[in-house]
């Protein structure tokens, strides 16, 4: 740790101890510092932050951004490897103990537990693929951050901030695309029901985003349906890029598909988009959809736009359909049975295989995301896609 005073750097092995690195602190005598952030507001710490504001109730300690590199124009910030949950038992713990410790982590990582992860999207940036995805923090749902240069082996970054207003009763169901070498990630709003709305953010490191605005940048107009829209998905698709979304009717019971298009050159922010049409372009018809299709996912191949989606709502169980379009609007399900069904009873996706995302990469090689449910614990996998004769097949 090194401190700051005027032009002279003082290394903190060379104090006299941790007291004087902090009292500096306290007493305002240092201009800047180098410390764990934790050091310095964790109440349990003692908090500096506290002290100072005590001794100078105008003071405040704020965080300063790293540098640019030199070679490169970027900034560079080092974040914390992933340890998960370790926990530790004595040696002198009983069987029981340590079983009934492993039993109690094992719920941990459950829906109930607390820690349930879904509705995957992937992009890849420059060597790295980006996964988003909704994930509880407490009780409010958020969006989480992981990457990857694989798509095997993931690292989790950290959270999607909510700071704007309309945010502020949780975010989810995120869909993302790379346009410029961007990443423009689309979410919604979450918690205000019928309210609920398309939000919009841009990084260009797929880490660190700013937020449109605008926000939200979109809802479906009343005539139609609720006025609510999540599950965003948006793609290009001839000359126009289209936004895909998931509704209800008036009486909030069935889930239906909507559209939206904006131009090539657009910003994306809240006056780019037009209602494609008032109508959905996708509803429940089928056995195994019951009363709903959601989450649109979708991919081009060969001037056509397959357009994926979870029918049925969460558990019923959800399963995979796909349908077909020649001009983004109006679309052909392409069978009367699901595309991708649910698992066998015990399987990790034995209640579902829902709420797909597909994924292009840079090889041409396409990849369906999804998530399934084993009755304790969602989880998140893929599947490659190949296209055979105008249809889209699973990869095995």
């Amino acid at each position: 740790m090194k401190a700051y005073l005027g032009q002279e750097v003082i290394d903190y092995g060379r104090l006299t101890g941790g007291d004087d690195f902090t009292s500096f602190i306290v007493n305002g005598r240092y201009a800047s510092f180098e410390d764990h952030v934790i050091a310095s507001v964790d109440l349990s710490r003692g908090s500096r932050l506290q002290t100072l504001q005590e001794n100078d109730s105008s003071a405040d300690l704020v965080s300063i951004p790293p540098l640019k590199n030199i070679w490169d124009g970027k900034q560079y910030s080092t974040i914390y490897s992933p340890g998960g949950l370790i926990a530790f038992c004595p040696k002198s713990a009983d069987a029981e103990t340590v079983e009934a410790c492993m039993t109690y982590l094992d719920w941990l990582c459950t829906e109930e537990g607390g820690f349930a992860i879904s509705h995957p999207a992937v992009v890849r940036l420059g060597e790295r693929y980006f996964l988003y995805y909704s994930v509880l923090f407490g009780d409010i749902l958020g969006i989480g951050i992981a990457f990857s240069d694989d798509m095997e082996r993931w690292q989790e970054y950290g959270r999607f901030p909510a700071t704007q207003e309309c945010e502020s009763t949780g975010v989810g169901a995120p869909g993302a695309i790379v346009r410029d070498g961007k990443v423009h990630l689309f979410y919604q709003t979450y918690g205000t029901w019928e309210k609920d709305a398309i939000c919009h953010a841009w990084s260009e490191d797929g880490l660190h985003f700013e937020k449109d605005e605008s926000n939200p940048v979109f809802r479906p107009t009343a005539d139609w349906c609720c006025g609510r829209a999540i599950d965003a998905d948006v793609c290009r698709f001839k000359d126009r890029y289209y936004l895909y979304f998931a509704t209800r009717d008036h009486e909030m019971r069935i889930q239906k598909l909507g559209a939206a298009w904006t131009p090539l050159t657009s910003d994306f922010s809240r006056n780019s988009w037009t209602q494609a049409c008032r109508h959905a372009i996708l509803a429940p018809e089928m056995v195994w959809e019951q009363e709903c299709t959601e989450a649109p996912a979708c991919v081009v191949d060969r001037d056509r736009l397959y357009l994926f989606y979870g029918g049925a709502y969460n558990r019923k169980p959800q399963q995979i359909g796909c349908a077909v379009s020649e001009d983004g609007i109006h679309f052909e399900k392409m069978d009367s049975l699901p595309f991708l069904t649910n698992g066998e009873p015990g399987s990790w996706n034995a209640e579902e295989s829902g709420h797909p995302f597909a994924f292009r990469d840079t090889d041409g090689t396409v990849w369906l995301f999804y998530q399934g449910f084993d009755g304790e614990t969602w989880r998140i996998t893929r599947t490659k896609l190949d296209f055979r004769d105008g249809r889209p097949v699973l990869v095995i």
